[in-house]
Protein backbone atom coordinates (compact mmCIF):
# COMPACT_ATOMS: atom_id res chain seq x y z
CA UNK A 1 0.00 0.00 0.00
CA UNK A 2 1.33 3.09 -0.81
CA UNK A 3 -0.81 5.81 1.55
CA UNK A 4 -1.31 9.40 1.67
CA UNK A 5 -3.70 11.57 3.27
CA UNK A 6 -4.35 15.17 1.69
CA UNK A 7 -6.81 17.94 2.66
CA UNK A 8 -9.75 18.45 0.37
CA UNK A 9 -8.91 21.76 -1.42
CA UNK A 10 -9.76 21.04 -5.40
CA UNK A 11 -13.73 19.83 -6.46
CA UNK A 12 -12.12 16.21 -7.10
CA UNK A 13 -10.81 15.62 -4.11
CA UNK A 14 -14.36 16.82 -2.64
CA UNK A 15 -15.66 14.11 -5.43
CA UNK A 16 -13.10 11.63 -3.99
CA UNK A 17 -14.50 12.59 -0.32
CA UNK A 18 -18.43 11.92 -2.17
CA UNK A 19 -17.26 8.73 -3.10
CA UNK A 20 -15.83 7.30 0.33
CA UNK A 21 -18.30 8.99 2.36
CA UNK A 22 -21.16 7.32 0.84
CA UNK A 23 -19.03 4.10 1.16
CA UNK A 24 -19.30 4.19 4.59
CA UNK A 25 -22.47 6.06 5.30
CA UNK A 26 -24.33 3.36 6.92
CA UNK A 27 -21.70 4.03 10.14
CA UNK A 28 -22.75 8.09 10.00
CA UNK A 29 -24.53 8.50 13.14
CA UNK A 30 -26.53 11.64 11.91
CA UNK A 31 -27.52 10.98 7.87
CA UNK A 32 -26.59 8.15 6.81
CA UNK A 33 -28.55 9.11 3.56
CA UNK A 34 -26.47 8.76 0.13
CA UNK A 35 -25.31 12.62 -0.69
CA UNK A 36 -25.39 13.80 -4.50
CA UNK A 37 -23.37 15.53 -6.15
CA UNK A 38 -24.74 18.55 -6.14
CA UNK A 39 -25.28 18.66 -2.25
CA UNK A 40 -21.34 17.83 -2.21
CA UNK A 41 -20.46 20.91 -4.34
CA UNK A 42 -22.57 22.92 -1.96
CA UNK A 43 -21.04 21.68 1.22
CA UNK A 44 -17.41 22.12 -0.86
CA UNK A 45 -18.15 25.34 -2.05
CA UNK A 46 -19.65 27.08 1.15
CA UNK A 47 -18.35 24.69 3.98
CA UNK A 48 -14.81 23.48 3.19
CA UNK A 49 -13.08 26.03 0.80
CA UNK A 50 -13.63 28.91 3.54
CA UNK A 51 -12.43 26.56 6.02
CA UNK A 52 -14.35 28.40 8.85
CA UNK A 53 -16.39 25.43 10.59
CA UNK A 54 -15.29 21.71 8.49
CA UNK A 55 -12.11 20.48 7.02
CA UNK A 56 -12.19 17.33 5.20
CA UNK A 57 -9.17 14.99 4.28
CA UNK A 58 -9.87 11.77 1.82
CA UNK A 59 -7.14 9.10 2.31
CA UNK A 60 -5.98 7.57 -0.77
CA UNK A 61 -3.81 4.14 -1.59
CA UNK A 62 -1.49 5.16 -4.58
CA UNK A 63 -4.61 6.97 -6.24
CA UNK A 64 -7.21 5.45 -5.31
CA UNK A 65 -9.85 6.72 -2.40
CA UNK A 66 -9.91 4.45 0.19
CA UNK A 67 -10.99 6.14 3.33
CA UNK A 68 -12.26 9.88 4.93
CA UNK A 69 -11.97 12.23 7.99
CA UNK A 70 -14.04 14.73 9.22
CA UNK A 71 -13.44 17.83 11.56
CA UNK A 72 -16.26 20.03 12.60
CA UNK A 73 -15.03 23.22 14.83
CA UNK A 74 -17.36 24.28 17.59
CA UNK A 75 -15.92 26.56 19.71
CA UNK A 76 -13.03 25.00 21.83
CA UNK A 77 -13.96 21.31 20.70
CA UNK A 78 -13.60 19.90 16.95
CA UNK A 79 -16.02 16.78 16.53
CA UNK A 80 -14.23 14.14 14.18
CA UNK A 81 -15.94 11.85 11.97
CA UNK A 82 -13.52 9.06 9.95
CA UNK A 83 -14.58 5.97 7.98
CA UNK A 84 -12.48 3.39 5.57
CA UNK A 85 -14.43 2.38 2.13
CA UNK A 86 -15.36 -1.64 2.77
CA UNK A 87 -12.63 -3.24 0.79
CA UNK A 88 -10.00 -2.03 2.72
CA UNK A 89 -12.13 -2.34 6.44
CA UNK A 90 -10.12 -4.92 8.73
CA UNK A 91 -6.72 -4.25 7.98
CA UNK A 92 -5.48 -2.39 10.86
CA UNK A 93 -5.79 0.90 8.98
CA UNK A 94 -8.90 2.20 10.98
CA UNK A 95 -6.79 3.14 14.25
CA UNK A 96 -3.86 5.13 11.59
CA UNK A 97 -6.51 6.71 10.44
CA UNK A 98 -8.36 7.53 13.81
CA UNK A 99 -4.74 8.46 15.17
CA UNK A 100 -4.28 11.07 12.12
CA UNK A 101 -7.80 13.00 12.01
CA UNK A 102 -7.73 13.23 15.83
CA UNK A 103 -4.35 14.94 15.89
CA UNK A 104 -5.77 17.06 13.35
CA UNK A 105 -8.37 17.93 15.11
CA UNK A 106 -6.24 19.10 17.80
CA UNK A 107 -4.72 21.85 15.62
CA UNK A 108 -7.77 23.92 15.31
CA UNK A 109 -9.82 23.13 19.11
CA UNK A 110 -8.25 21.95 22.65
CA UNK A 111 -10.63 18.61 22.45
CA UNK A 112 -11.96 16.47 20.20
CA UNK A 113 -14.83 14.62 20.34
CA UNK A 114 -16.59 11.63 18.26
CA UNK A 115 -20.24 10.30 18.01
CA UNK A 116 -20.66 6.31 17.61
CA UNK A 117 -22.72 3.75 17.40
CA UNK A 118 -22.24 1.03 19.44
CA UNK A 119 -22.18 -1.51 17.18
CA UNK A 120 -19.68 0.16 14.73
CA UNK A 121 -16.27 -2.00 15.09
CA UNK A 122 -14.07 1.06 15.29
CA UNK A 123 -15.14 1.66 18.25
CA UNK A 124 -11.96 -0.77 19.20
CA UNK A 125 -10.13 1.68 17.38
CA UNK A 126 -11.43 4.53 19.14
CA UNK A 127 -10.86 3.12 22.67
CA UNK A 128 -7.29 2.26 21.80
CA UNK A 129 -6.58 5.16 20.72
CA UNK A 130 -7.57 7.31 23.59
CA UNK A 131 -11.18 7.98 23.22
CA UNK A 132 -13.43 7.37 26.70
CA UNK A 133 -17.03 7.27 26.90
CA UNK A 134 -18.50 10.83 27.88
CA UNK A 135 -22.65 9.66 27.53
CA UNK A 136 -24.54 6.67 25.76
CA UNK A 137 -27.70 6.79 25.10
CA UNK A 138 -30.52 4.13 23.27
CA UNK A 139 -32.26 5.94 20.37
CA UNK A 140 -35.64 5.32 19.77
CA UNK A 141 -34.97 2.33 17.21
CA UNK A 142 -32.88 0.61 19.95
CA UNK A 143 -29.11 1.39 19.11
CA UNK A 144 -26.47 3.00 21.04
CA UNK A 145 -24.87 6.49 20.57
CA UNK A 146 -21.93 6.92 22.38
CA UNK A 147 -20.72 10.44 22.81
CA UNK A 148 -16.79 10.34 23.82
CA UNK A 149 -13.75 12.82 24.24
CA UNK A 150 -10.57 12.04 23.25
CA UNK A 151 -7.98 11.86 26.30
CA UNK A 152 -4.03 12.70 25.13
CA UNK A 153 -2.73 11.42 28.76
CA UNK A 154 -4.75 8.51 29.07
CA UNK A 155 -3.45 5.74 30.90
CA UNK A 156 -2.37 2.09 28.57
CA UNK A 157 -4.93 -0.86 29.96
CA UNK A 158 -2.77 -3.88 31.08
CA UNK A 159 -2.76 -5.94 27.17
CA UNK A 160 -1.24 -2.41 25.90
CA UNK A 161 1.64 -2.11 28.55
CA UNK A 162 2.48 -5.96 27.96
CA UNK A 163 3.07 -5.05 24.31
CA UNK A 164 4.34 -1.58 24.87
CA UNK A 165 6.95 -3.94 27.59
CA UNK A 166 7.43 -6.86 24.67
CA UNK A 167 8.42 -3.54 22.66
CA UNK A 168 11.33 -2.52 24.28
CA UNK A 169 12.17 -5.64 25.50
CA UNK A 170 12.86 -6.04 21.71
CA UNK A 171 14.51 -3.14 20.95
CA UNK A 172 16.60 -3.34 23.97
CA UNK A 173 17.97 -6.94 22.28
CA UNK A 174 18.22 -5.51 19.09
CA UNK A 175 20.59 -2.41 20.61
CA UNK A 176 22.59 -4.94 22.25
CA UNK A 177 23.21 -6.95 19.41
CA UNK A 178 24.33 -3.69 17.61
CA UNK A 179 26.57 -3.00 20.37
CA UNK A 180 28.60 -6.09 19.98
CA UNK A 181 28.46 -6.19 16.31
CA UNK A 182 30.16 -3.07 16.83
CA UNK A 183 32.76 -3.93 19.67
CA UNK A 184 33.64 -6.50 17.56
CA UNK A 185 34.03 -4.68 14.54
CA UNK A 186 36.56 -2.39 16.00
CA UNK A 187 38.70 -5.02 17.75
Amino acid sequence: MKLSLVRVQTWGQALDLLKVRNACREGMTHTTEEITVAQQERFWREQLLPGHTFEAYVWYDARKPIGFGVIKKDGRKAWMTHGLVPEVRGRHLSRIGIQLITQMGYAVADEVWIDVWDWNHALRGDIREGYEFVESATQPDGQVLHVMKHHRDRIPGERERARLREAAASLRDELLEVDAVSRAAYR
